[in-house]
């Protein structure tokens, strides 16, 4: 009975329990009429304290729901720490509200109060980006819609509709999403004829990103023997390669095809194996590091990107990111594959999420 009962951040104490195929969930500013009201659904009675002390949840009360729900347990490890790391700005503005109160207006001015402050980046003010503040509304979103869908015929006497509905997001249309070729060149000629793992690494890993469009994890897990030679044969007689991802961000494995250039890099990752040991037989994958216990791992490139990025004056905010919707930009401005055959390369199954991910040149539009 106890494990039905639990104290909320707000003080109050939250009552949940499954019967019969219904959820039953109230809170209470008292575990006493916390307890008389689990004890009326357990026996079917009708509690005296339902309709007189059931106390308005906040909205940091709605965050521990979500939170403790089973939606919350079936996201990737990847989803919850990006939600933990956005809740806390969330929960400083508006944790302690009422649900009730939270109207569209509220929404609304959450974004202008954000959109209006700055936080010192190298010394210097600058204002959130458009993008962390559609994280934090998304966010906001996600917990209502939750609610309203799962525990709706509880919460309805204080939520009429997701106040998120109807509110602008931030426009993130103006941020840079190809990659610029000078840059590209320029990172390229830096890498060149350096032996260092860092600088072999991280500069066989942009190639590799800018010819196949993988995500950087993907990139990072990579393992040797996820490169298949002699695949079978193209339709054109020559021997067919790929890379074959076991697991990518949709959980189904896909094939990468291996052209000339892209063979070019991972020979060239090779012969660095062979003749300068970059690559320990106790290393499951091609690019990795060492943790403090001396233990191996995927090698991540952001750190040293940056600031390899500062020591050559690229100030574009360029990414690994980037690479992938110039990828898919070049896909489409050929023009030889139809858009379900390049969402089969990148691993997206939405075709809606893929062309925003095209960034097609006006002067090849025909």
């Amino acid at each position: 009975m106890a494990d039905n009962i639990r104290r909320l951040p707000s003080g109050s104490f939250q009552v949940r329990m499954l019967k019969e195929g219904k959820q039953h969930s109230k809170s209470f500013t008292s575990q006493k009429d916390a307890k008389e009201y689990l004890a009326s659904v357990i026996t079917g009675t009708k509690s005296k304290t339902l309709n007189t002390t059931s106390k308005i949840p906040t909205f940091e009360d709605l965050w521990e729901t979500y939170k403790s729900g089973d939606y919350w347990d079936k996201k990737k490890p990847t989803t919850k720490k990006r939600e933990l790391q956005v809740i806390g700005v969330i929960l400083e503005k508006i944790g302690q509200l009422k649900i009730d109160k939270i109207k569209r207006s509220t929404i609304a001015l959450y974004k202008l109060e954000r959109s209006k402050e700055t936080y010192l980046k190298k010394k210097v003010p600058t204002h959130y980006s458009g993008t962390q503040i559609r994280l934090e509304m998304c966010l906001i979103s996600a917990v209502f819609s939750y609610i309203i869908k799962e525990l709706g015929d509880i919460y309805d006497e204080w939520i009429e509709i997701n106040p998120c509905i109807g509110v602008k997001k931030p426009d993130t249309s103006s941020r840079i999403v190809r990659v610029d070729n000078t840059e590209y060149i320029k990172l390229l000629a830096y890498f060149n004829g350096r032996s260092d793992r860092t600088a072999v690494f991280l500069g066989h890993m942009l190639q590799i990103a800018y010819y196949t469009g993988m995500r950087v994890s993907e990139i990072g897990r990579m393992q040797w023997n996820d490169i298949i030679y002699n695949y079978g044969t193209w339709e054109n007689g020559t021997p067919k390669h790929i890379i074959l991802i076991p697991t990518s961000k949709n959980e189904e494995p896909r094939p990468i095809p291996i052209y000339a250039e892209l063979k070019k890099v991972l020979d060239n990752v090779w012969e660095f194996k062979k003749y300068k040991d970059l690559a320990p037989e106790e290393s499951r994958y091609i690019f990795w590091s060492l943790t403090k216990k001396g233990e191996y791992r995927p090698y991540e490139p952001a750190p040293h990107l940056y600031k390899i990025k500062t020591q050559l004056g690229i100030t574009s905010g360029l990414s690994f990111h980037h690479f992938r919707h110039e990828f898919i930009s070049q896909e489409f401005e050929r023009g030889e594959l139809d858009p379900l055959t390049i969402s089969r390369k990148t691993g997206h199954k939405n075709l809606q999420v893929l062309n925003k991910y095209a960034h097609l040149n006006p002067n090849l539009i025909k």
